[in-house]
C-alpha cells in the first residue's frame, strides 16, 4: 500500500479489510509492505512503488482493480482531459500484474474495454459483518453524541465531497425533509486538483440546518455512525463497488441509491433506486412512514452483507493465491 493513497478512501479500506480477512488463516503468512521474500505480492494501489515492484519482483504479482477511467470524471479537475492519460497509465499498470482482480463485473468489463490483456478474476469487496452489525447500545451512544433524539429519522451518506458523489442532491433532499436529520461523512481530497473545489464549498455553505458534515471519521468509529442512522442515502453518479454500501448493509440500513448500471451487477434487488430528488424523496419518505417497508429493506441489506462477508472473501482469495502460485491461472 502506497503512502500517497491516504486513509480516507475505499482503496485504503480494501487494504485493511484484506489484511483482517487473511491474518487468522494458517494457510497463508501475511506480511505488510515488507522487504522480505514472498511468493505472491498483492497490491491495492498502483503508483510508482507498484511499478517499481512490478519490474523488481521475485514472486507472482496480483493487483486489485478499484479504479477505471470513469472514476476521474467528477473527482479531479479537467477529468475529461485527464481521461486519455489515465486510460494509458491504467492499461500499463494493470498489464504489469500477473493477475488482475476487478472488484465488480462492471470493472472487469471496463478493463477489457481499455485493453487489459492479463487474466481477470473478479472478487467483489467484502465487509466484516461482525464489526458493522446492528447494535442498539451503540445506536443510542452515537445518537446521543450527535445530539439526535432516539425517534429522529437519520439519513446517512458516506464518501468524498466531490460533484460525482451527488452532494447537491443530498443537500436538496435535506431541505425537502426538514424534520429528518442528514449526516455526511467525508471530506474534500486532492487539494487544488479537486473538481469544483470552491463550487462545492459554496454548496456546503448553503446546506440547511438539518445537515451535519462530520468530516473525516476514524475507521474504528464508523460502525457507530452507521448504527446511529435509519437510512443510507448515496446519490453518487458513478461507482465501482464502494465499501460504504457494504458497511451500511451490514448495519442493516436500507440502501437508497442512484440507478447506476454498475449496481445492477452486484446488488440485485437488495436496494431502492431513483434518478432524481423527487424519486429519492418518495423512497425515503416511504421508508420513514411505513415500518413494514423499512423492515423489508433492512432484511435485504442483511442478506446482501452476508453474501459479501469477509470470511467468504478470504476463502476465495486464498484459493486464487494457490492457483496463481501453481501457475493455474491463464
Amino acid at each position: 500500500m502506497e503512502a500517497f493513497v491516504g486513509k480516507a478512501n475505499g482503496v485504503y479500506t480494501a487494504f485493511i479489510e484484506t489484511i483482517e480477512a487473511l491474518k487468522n488463516h494458517k494457510e497463508v503468512s501475511v506480511r505488510v509492505n515488507s522487504k522480505e521474500d514472498y511468493d505472491i505480492a498483492h497490491f491495492h494501489s498502483m503508483g510508482l512503488y507498484y511499478l517499481w515492484k512490478s519490474f523488481s519482483r521475485k514472486g507472482q504479482l496480483l493487483l486489485t482493480a478499484h479504479v477505471v477511467p470513469e472514476s476521474l470524471i467528477g473527482s479531479l479537475i479537467l477529468g475529461h482531459l485527464w481521461s486519455p492519460i489515465a486510460k494509458f497509465y491504467l492499461r500499463l499498470a494493470y498489464n504489469r500484474a500477473d493477475v488482475v482482480l476487478p472488484v465488480s463485473p462492471f470493472v472487469e468489463h471496463k478493463l477489457r474495454e481499455i485493453g487489459v490483456r492479463k487474466p481477470l478474476r473478479t472478487i467483489c469487496n467484502s465487509v466484516d459483518t461482525e464489526t458493522f452489525r446492528r447494535n442498539e447500545e451503540r445506536r443510542k451512544e452515537y445518537r446521543d453524541k450527535l445530539g439526535f433524539g432516539q425517534n429522529d429519522v437519520v439519513v446517512l451518506g458516506v464518501g468524498q465531497i466531490q460533484p460525482r458523489k451527488g452532494i447537491d442532491d443530498f443537500i436538496e433532499l435535506a431541505g425537502r425533509l426538514p424534520k429528518a436529520r442528514f449526516v455526511w461523512i467525508g471530506a474534500q481530497l486532492y487539494g487544488h486538483l479537486a473538481t469544483q473545489r470552491y463550487g462545492m464549498q459554496r454548496i456546503l455553505n448553503k446546506a440547511p440546518q438539518n445537515v451535519i458534515f462530520a468530516g473525516l471519521i476514524a475507521f474504528q468509529q464508523m460502525p457507530g455512525y452507521y448504527n446511529a442512522a435509519d437510512v443510507f442515502f448515496f446519490p453518487s453518479h458513478q461507482e465501482n463497488f464502494p465499501f460504504a454500501l457494504l458497511e451500511a448493509a451490514a448495519s442493516e440500513l436500507p440502501l437508497v441509491l442512484r440507478d447506476n448500471p454498475e449496481y445492477r451487477f452486484i446488488l440485485s434487488d437488495h436496494y431502492l433506486k431513483a434518478n432524481s430528488v423527487d424519486g429519492f424523496y418518495s423512497l425515503i419518505k416511504g421508508l420513514s412512514d411505513d415500518p413494514d417497508q423499512l423492515h423489508s429493506y433492512q432484511h435485504h441489506s442483511e442478506l446482501l452483507a452476508k453474501q459479501h462477508d469477509k470470511k467468504t472473501y478470504a476463502s476465495r482469495l486464498i484459493t486464487l493465491y494457490k492457483d496463481v502460485y501453481r501457475n493455474k491461472v491463464q
